[in-house]
Protein backbone atom coordinates (compact mmCIF):
# COMPACT_ATOMS: atom_id res chain seq x y z
CA UNK A 1 0.00 0.00 0.00
CA UNK A 2 1.49 3.55 -1.43
CA UNK A 3 2.77 5.68 1.41
CA UNK A 4 2.02 9.46 0.77
CA UNK A 5 1.34 12.97 2.07
CA UNK A 6 -2.10 15.42 1.29
CA UNK A 7 -0.56 17.81 -0.32
CA UNK A 8 -3.44 19.74 -0.92
CA UNK A 9 -7.37 19.87 0.30
CA UNK A 10 -10.37 21.55 -1.67
CA UNK A 11 -13.54 20.36 -0.39
CA UNK A 12 -15.24 23.13 -1.81
CA UNK A 13 -14.39 21.98 -5.55
CA UNK A 14 -14.52 17.90 -4.30
CA UNK A 15 -10.85 17.28 -4.83
CA UNK A 16 -7.56 16.82 -3.65
CA UNK A 17 -3.92 15.81 -4.64
CA UNK A 18 -2.02 13.22 -2.61
CA UNK A 19 2.10 12.83 -2.81
CA UNK A 20 3.01 9.12 -3.59
CA UNK A 21 6.44 8.75 -1.44
CA UNK A 22 8.09 6.68 -3.98
CA UNK A 23 7.24 7.71 -6.99
CA UNK A 24 6.86 11.26 -6.58
CA UNK A 25 3.32 11.52 -8.17
CA UNK A 26 0.70 13.92 -7.36
CA UNK A 27 -2.30 11.83 -7.31
CA UNK A 28 -5.86 13.39 -7.00
CA UNK A 29 -8.70 12.04 -4.91
CA UNK A 30 -12.45 12.77 -4.17
CA UNK A 31 -12.35 14.62 -0.72
CA UNK A 32 -15.56 12.32 0.23
CA UNK A 33 -13.04 9.91 0.50
CA UNK A 34 -11.08 11.44 3.61
CA UNK A 35 -11.57 9.97 6.66
CA UNK A 36 -12.56 12.19 9.34
CA UNK A 37 -9.23 13.63 11.18
CA UNK A 38 -7.10 13.82 8.39
CA UNK A 39 -5.95 16.96 6.90
CA UNK A 40 -3.76 18.29 4.45
CA UNK A 41 0.13 17.60 5.40
CA UNK A 42 -0.81 14.37 6.97
CA UNK A 43 1.02 10.95 5.93
CA UNK A 44 -1.59 7.99 5.05
CA UNK A 45 -1.65 4.86 3.67
CA UNK A 46 -3.85 4.98 0.54
CA UNK A 47 -4.50 2.79 -2.65
CA UNK A 48 -3.85 3.68 -6.10
CA UNK A 49 -6.53 2.97 -9.52
CA UNK A 50 -5.64 3.42 -12.25
CA UNK A 51 -8.23 5.06 -14.92
CA UNK A 52 -8.58 5.71 -18.49
CA UNK A 53 -6.80 8.60 -18.05
CA UNK A 54 -4.83 9.24 -15.06
CA UNK A 55 -4.81 7.80 -11.17
CA UNK A 56 -6.88 8.20 -8.41
CA UNK A 57 -6.16 7.40 -4.79
CA UNK A 58 -8.50 5.70 -2.58
CA UNK A 59 -9.20 3.53 0.89
CA UNK A 60 -6.90 5.99 3.10
CA UNK A 61 -5.71 5.47 6.28
CA UNK A 62 -3.34 7.33 8.62
CA UNK A 63 -0.05 6.27 8.43
CA UNK A 64 1.84 5.64 12.17
CA UNK A 65 5.71 4.90 11.69
CA UNK A 66 6.19 2.17 14.10
CA UNK A 67 10.02 3.26 13.74
CA UNK A 68 9.79 6.53 14.48
CA UNK A 69 6.52 7.97 15.89
CA UNK A 70 7.71 10.83 17.34
CA UNK A 71 7.66 12.74 13.54
CA UNK A 72 4.33 12.03 12.81
CA UNK A 73 2.99 11.59 16.24
CA UNK A 74 1.22 15.13 16.02
CA UNK A 75 -0.09 14.10 12.32
CA UNK A 76 -1.73 11.58 12.72
CA UNK A 77 -3.04 11.50 15.95
CA UNK A 78 -7.19 12.34 16.31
Amino acid sequence: MPIGRIKEMLPERGFGFVKDETSGNLIRFNTEEIPVGITQDTIVKFTIVDLDPGSIAINFSAFDSPSDDSDHQSQTDF
